[in-house]
């Protein structure tokens, strides 16, 4: 392990893509829970500098960050949150160098900002912020507002903010920005209940709206709980969406869920058949990006009870009483079937039959992940390989797709440095006004001395490569006959450079943990068992509330399985770093075999913060 920090409450965000102490290593943003805010060496772990903890106490105290680019000149990238407390929601920006307020703008009628806003270029070229109000279980809407005006912390009606979206249900996942309509700006994607959504940013009108895949189940509940993926995987210039859908009476019952992929041009589907995965949740994904059109890989993770699809939809209910986080946690395989869940991660492109070249499975990896008393060696782990040939394969979908040709890189007239930030204008940043949110900060050993170093030239190109191949962290020892155990994908994945001298590495993290002790659910058969046994008591005897209530839990012990589980705490991390490279057999005369892009090249590598999408033309 390279190092590692502690903060006093759950981290939501963590944005590694900027340096802030003039070293050669980029740093760490921290934001989340509690008032958590801070910035870590990226080299050495250590403290640049934090938010103080408020005086105030609050149920709520979240923030979301991500760096931007530099706005008062020092050649160190600045930082945009959403904070969100029982007060009030703010936007905020802070100095990525020292932590000092640059400006702030309160939210419309001071509401609650859950989604990390995102910065949008217009076209008259300046900058505007989208930010979402509300939450995926109650109305909210989406606004933009000129980024100068927080800069400035204008008022409210100075400002310019504008709403260009509402509903009846909040952002549920989170913006993902990417030109939709060909255009050469970017636009604007995100969730709400059921539906995915694309804004021209043109206008923020609703270029298309779907609520679900052709031939859904439409008496079912549907709601999209994670992010879309965005990769071109049809072959246009217009990227295309992988999305999954819960399906249930409500978080967290959910019976189970379906993957599909929507075209990027109308949002219609373009598999067969949707890909049908457990009802637990798991992180979003991301693409790889090849050479040539209509070959890149949506990777994605499913989780499975490996049962029958009439199995998976059938309906099931928590027991009255059941905490949420019981039953956010339970064991839902085997409760509902008697089964062991297990958790895959999948490769997908046109080229390749649904649901995809499996990378990664729980139930293989199994003991590495349980055998916590040494760190594998590179051996050990099974290195997952794969043909693919572009000529030879027919696109596994239901559009009529030409047969994909060699695309060089970069394209034509591209940035170079495509991970590059843009450059904003300096702006004369004035800040008189006596209601603005107060920002205490405390310095850190890594806090740069400002006297003794020169700040880095403004668009410097750092690079960061990842080190080790497998890294394992024991969160508590598991015992050799221990509780069952949860296979969890949390933290999205990620690329990075090769440590071999082609292809791309994939990087990601699994970890266990015990599920929920005793919480019980009821299967539609248990419950006929619950009413009957409840309707043969009132034919018998005359019930009154009290006697009913009585029944009823005589009869529920009756129906219901009896388990003793003991509650516990164990838990073991595993990091995974897999060489992805393509081999092509059946090579027709003139064709090429597709590879993947450099990873500065990579149109959607992960899911950091900086949620954009990178267009090749």
């Amino acid at each position: 392990m390279l190092w590692s920090y502690w903060t006093r409450q759950d981290i939501l965000f963590v944005d590694c893509s900027a340096n802030l102490n003039a070293d050669s290593t980029k740093d760490c943003l921290i934001s989340g829970k509690g008032g958590v805010l801070c910035t870590v060496d990226g080299k050495t772990g250590t403290l640049i500098w934090e938010l103080t903890k408020s005086t105030v106490p609050n149920l709520i105290d979240i923030y979301s960050a991500q760096y931007i680019s530099d706005l008062d000149g020092d050649g160190f990238n600045e930082i945009l949150i959403a904070h969100t407390s029982d007060q009030s929601g703010h936007l905020i920006i802070l100095s990525g160098r020292g932590g000092e307020l640059i400006g702030q703008l309160h939210s419309p009628d001071k509401e609650g900002l859950f989604t990390a806003p995102r910065v949008l270029v217009t076209k008259d070229g300046s900058y505007s912020v989208i930010f979402a109000t509300g939450a995926f279980d109650s109305p909210g809407a989406i606004y933009s507002v000129p980024l100068t005006s927080i800069a400035k912390s204008q008022s409210m009606v100075d400002s310019g903010i504008y709403k260009i979206w509402q509903g009846p249900l909040g952002v549920s996942s989170g913006f993902v920005i990417a030109d939709m309509t060909g255009d050469g700006y970017d636009d604007v994607i995100f969730t709400t209940g059921s539906s995915l959504m694309v804004l021209n940013s043109d206008n923020f009108t609703v270029h298309w709206n779907v609520s679900s895949y052709r031939g859904a189940d439409t008496t079912q509940k549907f709601q999209i709980s994670v992010g879309p993926s965005l990769a071109y995987y049809d072959g246009d210039n217009i990227p295309d969406l992988l999305v999954t859908h819960s399906v249930g009476s409500s978080f967290p019952t959910y019976y189970y869920s379906q993957t599909w992929v929507a075209s990027g041009k109308n949002g219609e589907q373009l598999l067969l058949e949707p890909l049908m995965g457990s009802s637990d949740m798991n992180a979003p994904g991301i693409s790889i990006s090849f050479t040539g059109k209509g070959n890149d890989m949506f990777l994605f993770w499913v989780s499975s009870c490996n049962v029958p699809a009439t199995q998976m939809k059938m309906s099931y209910s928590f027991v009255k009483g059941s905490s949420m986080q019981d039953k956010a946690n339970a064991d839902l395989c085997k409760l509902r079937f008697n089964k062991t869940l297990e958790l895959q991660l999948f490769a997908l492109n046109q080229h390749i039959e649904p649901p995809g070249f499996q990378l990664y499975s729980s139930g293989i990896y199994w003991d590495i992940e349980h055998n916590n008393s040494s760190v594998p060696t590179y051996k050990d782990v099974k290195r997952p390989s794969l043909e693919w040939s572009e000529g030879g394969s027919e696109p596994f979908n239901q559009v009529t797709i030409k047969r994909p040709k060699y695309l060089p890189y970069p394209p034509k007239g591209a940035d170079e440095n495509m991970d590059a930030f843009p450059q904003y204008p300096e702006m004369q940043v004035e800040n008189t006004r006596n209601d603005v949110f107060p920002i205490n900060v405390n310095l850190g050993d890594s806090a740069l001395d400002y006297s003794l170093q020169e700040p880095p030239l403004r668009g410097m190109k750092m690079d960061s490569v990842l080190d080790g191949r497998n890294e394992r962290r024991t969160l508590r020892s598991a015992q050799d006959e221990g509780p069952r155990t949860l296979p969890r994908a949390s933290a999205t994945a990620t690329l990075a450079k090769p440590l071999e001298t082609s292809g791309i590495d994939v990087v990601f993290a699994t970890h266990w943990e015990t599920p929920a002790a005793n919480v019980r659910i009821v299967t539609a058969i248990e419950e006929l068992c619950i009413k009957n046994r409840i309707e043969a008591a009132k034919i018998a005897s005359e019930l009154d509330d009290l006697n009913v209530e009585v029944v009823e839990e005589t009869a529920a012990r009756e129906c219901l399985p009896q388990y003793n589980d003991e509650d516990s705490d164990a838990g073991q991390l595993t990091v995974y770093r897999f060489g992805f490279k393509c081999q092509c057999s059946n090579l027709r005369n003139g064709e090429v075999c597709s590879q993947p892009l450099p990873i500065s090249h990579q149109s959607f590598p992960h899911r950091a913060t900086e949620v954009y999408f990178k267009a090749r033309h």
